[in-house]
This record gives C-alpha cells, sequence and structure tokens, in this order.
C-alpha cells in the first residue's frame, strides 16, 4: 500500500511491531495464569504441563492464521459471541450475585446498594 521508501510507513510498522512485541507477553501471561487456575486449581502445574500449556497459547493463533485466511469470519464471530455475553448472560449473573449475596449476608446488599447511589 505504501513505497518502499516511505520514512512515515517504516515508523508506523516500527511502532505496530513494538506493541505487539510488548504486548502479546502480558496477554499471553495472563491466558496462562486463567487456564492454570481453572483447569489446575490453583496448583502450580509441573514444568511439562507447563510447557504444553505454553505451546497451545502459541499454536491455537497460528492454526487461526493459517487455516482461516478470511480474518474478518473469525472476528465477525468471536464479537458476536462477546456481545451475547456482555449484553444477555452478564446481566442475568450480576443479578443473580447480588440476590445471592441479599440472601447470605444481608447487611453487605444493603451496603452495595446504598453504595450504588451514592455515586
Amino acid at each position: 500500500m505504501y513505497a518502499f521508501t516511505d520514512i512515515s510507513a517504516f515508523v508506523l510498522r516500527l511502532a505496530i511491531f513494538f506493541l505487539l512485541f510488548s504486548t502479546y507477553p502480558l496477554v499471553a501471561y495472563f491466558l496462562y495464569d486463567l487456564i492454570k487456575r481453572l483447569f489446575l486449581s490453583g496448583n502450580e502445574p509441573s514444568k511439562t504441563i507447563g510447557f504444553c500449556i505454553t505451546i497451545g497459547i502459541n499454536i491455537f493463533p497460528l492454526f487461526c492464521a493459517l487455516y482461516i485466511p478470511q480474518i474478518g469470519t473469525l472476528l465477525a464471530g468471536v464479537s458476536t459471541v462477546s456481545g451475547y455475553l456482555v449484553i444477555y448472560v452478564l446481566p442475568v449473573f450480576v443479578y443473580l450475585k447480588h440476590m445471592r449475596t441479599k440472601i447470605t449476608n444481608p447487611l453487605l446488599a444493603e451496603a452495595l446498594v446504598m453504595n450504588e447511589y451514592k455515586t
């Protein structure tokens, strides 16, 4: 899209490279920690299990890039599921959590409701 000698395109590509270089390890660590907490009950996995989780985290995006060349298709599906969860499922879970708190600890539930109206 840009000429090979265009300086602004080079600076932009360099900035995108550093953005990916600095954020991908952070996102990969959060995903690793989430998988570890969900499936291993928070216990520290062995080096073999940790290596397999790390390889899985890195291989899955590679396979998506190789076998789904139209990234728009993948993004449409992921955004559809995410939008459904945020719009329809999350409010129900928040309400259920509030009702559970109201049953188990009525004083805390009342304080949360009062704090909600002050802000």
